[in-house]
């Protein structure tokens, strides 16, 4: 069964789109890396987690997540857990989104990284407090 955050991104055929992005804002490659730092924050002050799928199959459990970087740039890196027989994806659905969403959110740091936008927005899910001071924490400390 496919499993969407937002099921209308599966209907429109996104594909992922991969770039050198200080190539693609024409930096020269003599700029200091502070100002090609200074310059991506500019550029792109926001980075969008907005959508997760996830499907249950017989080998496992197969993923997909949307983050999106200014108007034109999307990333949906995909995720596979293999099944095995102490692991079982047959939890409930509030279990599931849950565990999605996480991955998604640690997947998320990867790609926000490319420009390391000052805001971080969340379309698909929520986050209290507490879970927001962790999420900071691990992605500016590691």
């Amino acid at each position: 069964m496919l499993v969407s955050s937002q099921p209308s991104f599966s209907r429109l055929g996104i594909v992922q789109t991969q770039r050198d992005l200080p190539s693609a804002l024409g930096l020269s490659k003599t700029l200091s890396n502070q100002t090609k730092y200074n310059t991506l924050r500019q550029t792109f002050p926001e980075f969008v987690y907005e959508s997760y799928q996830y499907d249950v199959q017989s080998d496992g459990l197969h993923i997909v997540f949307t983050f999106r970087l200014g108007n034109d740039i999307l990333f949906q890196p995909s995720a596979f857990i293999p099944s095995r027989p102490f692991l079982r994806f047959d939890q409930p659905a509030d279990a599931m989104n849950t565990l999605v969403f996480n991955i998604g959110l640690i997947e998320l740091v990867s790609y926000w990284k490319c420009a390391c936008p000052p805001k971080v927005r969340i379309l698909c899910g929520t986050l209290d407090p507490p879970q927001a001071a962790f999420w900071k924490k691990i992605y500016f400390n590691g």
